[in-house]
């Protein structure tokens, strides 16, 4: 069998063939746990802005003016924008975020993202409902 045709999970019975099951239901089967919640729109809005503003302070240090103009010269934007982003004002694009990363490195975009915190605790921020459901 070529390798691209194998099914993602082995069956129990040797005759099924691919188009007979549906990888959803085996997803489903092999499932360990999930996290279900819903996510606050405007808390997620506040949080992601305040670390993004954090984050620019940390690559590039100073008053909100240097980092306004340092950050802008960097990033092919204009001062006025990266002073919206200091003032939470603004959210920034994916790719401004993306483009800090890469050069900031992602393990220090992380440790200010979550600022020590876990990935629940982060998520308690800004989602309702937070909890652990157990699958099969």
């Amino acid at each position: 069998m070529n390798r691209h045709l194998q099914k993602p999970f082995p069956s129990t019975d040797n005759h099924t063939t691919q188009s007979e099951t549906s990888c959803p239901d085996q997803l489903q089967n092999h499932l360990k746990q999930e996290t279900s919640f819903q996510i606050d729109r405007l808390s997620l809005q506040d949080v992601a802005r305040a670390r993004f503003r954090d984050l620019l302070k940390d690559t590039w240090p100073g008053t909100d003016r240097e980092t306004a103009r340092r950050a802008a010269k960097s990033l092919n934007v204009h001062e006025k924008t990266v002073l919206n982003w200091l003032a939470c004002t603004h959210s920034a694009p994916f790719e401004i975020v993306f483009a800090i990363g890469c050069f900031t490195g992602v393990y220090r975009v992380m440790d200010v993202m979550t600022r020590g915190q876990g990935r629940m605790q982060v998520l308690n921020l800004f989602a309702k409902g937070v909890r652990r459901v157990l699958g099969k």
